[in-house]
């Protein structure tokens, strides 16, 4: 997964990593975003493409400056300079700490402002003064942060997030005010007309709900849970002795506990017996391993129970990121608003409720709406989808050769061009690398096109994660009339 927010820092100095991202997390909760280090390099990811692809995309660099972090080869050769070289454009805001001493004056980092005083770093302060510094430092960042995503992650044209909140909240009153209604007989009855859309619908938004709630575990378990012990596991073998490494790993304990539990719960429904499923019970039995190996302190036992749940991490997100589309392909919405609007329609005004006529006469309207944008977004994330299966083919062979590419990019230019009819920054940005590509593979000029082609891929990457965030969004506010719905088909 890739960021606007890149963290450099040296090994050594993880324990400081952690601690920065206590303070920091508070901060950037609401941006939606996480920053992006090292350690989210899952098993059999190709490291050195990862950390050159985050790099690509990051629009703010965090540094975690000490001796260690100057004198690592590998961040001095691989990640300071192409942080440099786009902080000289104005392409990218380093935000550099001082967590020890260092002969930083010696290096280019002097020349831009630390977040907080080089001549008291971090590891010289007592407790105290520390936790007061840090919440000023996360601050700043929090500040140079903020443009950045307002500006590089716009929001999905089709779907404003407010507007599609509005729309589900009166698409399910509209639906309570039909449940009033049905009191009637001849309504009930008009309503038992459409007893299948409504049954159908009912299914698809409960298949909905139980994809949207595993998936979330998911993330809840890699970004609340597995980078922190990941984390430990080395602490505890750099630092044996120091009992201040599993200082707060009591409140992992209580998140992996809440997790099982609210996994037990989804293994319940009936959807779990799906195959595509069937590595809950495996994932339950695992966290209850890890979990009492966090109890006992192990980092050995943490480490043998992190393994396999590595392997669900770099695999199950995206398949249940299927089962998600393929259930919002499958609701029947319109038909649904139809069935609805014949109900409407057929009502005998003068023995209802002018209120309750008029909720249900506005939740039509609304999930009408909502019917329309999930229509458009379908659209677009298949669209945005193949363009991102293409791009990850021709990824994994574009530094042997360029062929596979230059075999493909007229189609995806043709995809491209389609797709970024739009004034919006994220459109302009994308044409304009995408006509740097065409002009690369045109001179033949295969570093350039090497080069040209990540940063496009980026940023299509980027695009397809805006439109798949905003189809999530809108499945999340579908989830949210299932339970009206499904009084109706009760009464039915």
């Amino acid at each position: 997964m890739t960021s606007p927010i890149f963290i450099s820092y040296s090994h050594r100095d993880v324990r400081w990593l952690t601690i920065l991202e206590t303070y920091l997390k508070t901060f950037v909760l609401d941006m939606e975003i996480l920053p992006w280090d090292d350690r989210q390099i899952l098993g059999g990811d190709e490291w050195r493409t990862e950390i050159e692809t985050s790099l690509s995309s990051a629009k703010v660099a965090i540094l975690l400056v000490s001796q260690d972090f100057l004198a690592s080869d590998f961040i001095r050769k691989h990640e300071l300079p192409p942080i440099l070289e786009k902080a000289s454009k104005k392409a990218l805001r380093i935000c550099w700490i001082p967590v020890r001493a260092s002969t930083y004056k010696n290096t280019q980092i002097e020349r831009y402002q630390a977040f907080g005083d080089p001549s008291r770093p971090l590891a010289r302060l007592s407790k105290a003064k520390r936790e007061e510094e840090l919440v000023k430092i996360c601050g700043q960042i929090a500040k140079a942060i903020e443009p950045v995503v307002k500006n590089g992650n716009s929001k999905c044209p089709e779907t404003d997030p407010e507007e599609v909140g509005k729309a589900s909240l009166l698409a399910g009153e509209g639906i309570k005010a039909l449940i009033e209604l049905m009191n009637d007989p001849s309504v009930r009855a008009g309503v038992a007309t459409f007893k299948a859309v409504f049954s159908g619908s009912c299914k698809q938004i409960e298949t909905l709900s139980f994809y949207k709630s595993l998936h979330d575990l998911l993330h809840t378990l890699q970004f609340d849970c597995y980078g922190y012990l990941t984390t430990v596991v080395s602490m505890a073998r750099a630092l044996p002795d120091n009992p201040t490494v599993w200082g707060h790993v009591i409140n992992y304990e209580q998140t992996l506990v809440r997790t099982i539990i609210q996994l037990q719960d989804t293994a319940r429904s009936e959807l779990a017996a799906n195959p595509v499923v069937s590595w809950i019970p495996k994932l339950i039995t695992t966290l209850q391993v890890l979990s009492q190996a966090v109890k006992d302190n192990d980092p050995d036992a943490i480490e043998l129970a992190l393994r396999p749940i590595s392997a669900i991490l770099a695999s199950q997100p995206s398949r249940l990121n299927d089962r998600l589309d393929e259930a919002a392909r499958a609701l029947p919405l319109r038909p649904l608003v139809n069935a609805l609007t014949d109900v409407r329609n057929s009502l005998d005004q003068r023995n209802i409720n002018p209120t309750t006529l008029q909720k249900f006469t506005t939740g039509v309207t609304a999930l009408s709406e909502l019917s329309a944008s999930l229509n458009v977004l379908n659209d677009s994330h298949s669209k945005w989808q193949e363009i991102d299966l293409i791009n990850r083919r021709i990824e994994g062979s574009i530094f042997r050769d360029t062929s596979d590419l230059e075999f493909s990019w007229d189609e995806l230019k043709t995809m491209g061009v389609s797709l970024c009819n739009s004034t919006e920054k994220w459109a302009t940005d994308l044409s304009e690398e995408m006509k740097k590509l065409d002009e690369a593979l045109a001179a033949k000029e295969d570093e350039k096109v090497k080069k040209s082609f990540q940063r496009y891929k980026t940023q299509a990457s980027y695009r397809f994660y805006d439109v798949d965030r905003s189809l999530k969004a809108l499945c999340e506010q579908l989830v949210n009339i299932g339970e009206p719905l499904a009084t109706v088909w009760e009464m039915l």
